[in-house]
């Protein structure tokens, strides 16, 4: 049973990382300030948005290449299934970040944010307001990562076509 679904692009990432390769795997290690740009038509769209600290980016990884059921993931040498995993080459292959948003200009129809694990020209599909009371859950068990060292990791390439 396998179904359709177009999605719209909103926007693009706007990145100093050009390609994967030695790009921070998760957004607790990218340093400098990223960018969304945003189609025009989305700047009304962004009003109120600025009284938030935190969003959730979700963005197509347009250069992962063709899905794996068992990929090894970067913080582990064992081959785990994908949707155990954060690994990019996925069956649709969305990726979702939890970024600091630092400005918002709805009359250029973009933002200002740091921690987007995103390369530059990424198309962006959505863009939601982190709200602490729905998606803090700091008492949840993270099954094999429990035991992984999550910090300082590059990326190594191994997920890009």
């Amino acid at each position: 049973m396998s179904t359709s679904v177009a999605l719209r692009v909103i926007g693009h990432v706007r990145s100093q990382f050009a390609s994967p390769q030695n790009m921070p795997i998760q957004p607790v290690d990218v340093g400098p300030l990223q960018s969304i740009e945003l189609d025009p038509d989305f700047g009304p769209a962004l009003c109120d948005l600025e009284g938030f600290e935190r969003i959730w980016v979700l963005f197509h990884c347009h250069l992962s290449r063709d899905w794996q059921a068992l990929v090894q993931p970067f913080l582990c040498s064992q081959p785990k299934g994908v949707f155990a995993t954060r690994a990019p080459s996925r069956p649709s292959p969305i990726g979702l970040s939890n970024v600091a948003l630092h400005r918002v200009d709805t009359t250029r129809s973009r933002i200002e944010v740091t921690g987007l694990d995103a390369v530059d020209g990424t198309p962006v599909l959505d863009i939601k307001p982190y709200v602490p009371s729905f998606d803090s859950h700091p008492e949840s068990v993270a099954g094999w990562l429990e035991s992984a060292e999550p910090h300082g990791v590059r990326s190594d390439g191994r997920f890009v076509r």
